[in-house]
């Protein structure tokens, strides 16, 4: 079974802005995580009742996904060591 990832508009912008600062290496680790959702999206640490967090080298994702629904929902990207 294959999950459809997606990004909301708040996720892409903080991507977006991590990428402007040119930690091309790292976001590319993170971003191949982010798809691989697509196939296991129990990789991450659940986070709460209806999220799971998924760490890799300094930054994370938080997303929710429900049995049943082919879709992954990114909503939040951040570094470990800053809050926006």
């Amino acid at each position: 079974m294959t999950f459809e990832v997606r990004l909301t508009v708040k996720a892409l912008e903080q991507l977006a802005g991590y990428m402007a600062e040119g930690d091309a290496a790292g976001l590319k680790e993170l971003v191949e995580a982010i798809e691989a959702l697509a196939v296991d999206p129990t990789t991450g640490v659940r986070w709460g009742p209806f999220h799971w967090r998924l760490r890799v080298g300094r930054y994370r994702a938080v997303y929710s996904w429900q049995e049943g629904h082919l879709i992954v929902l990114v909503v939040h990207v951040g570094r470990t060591d800053d809050d926006r």
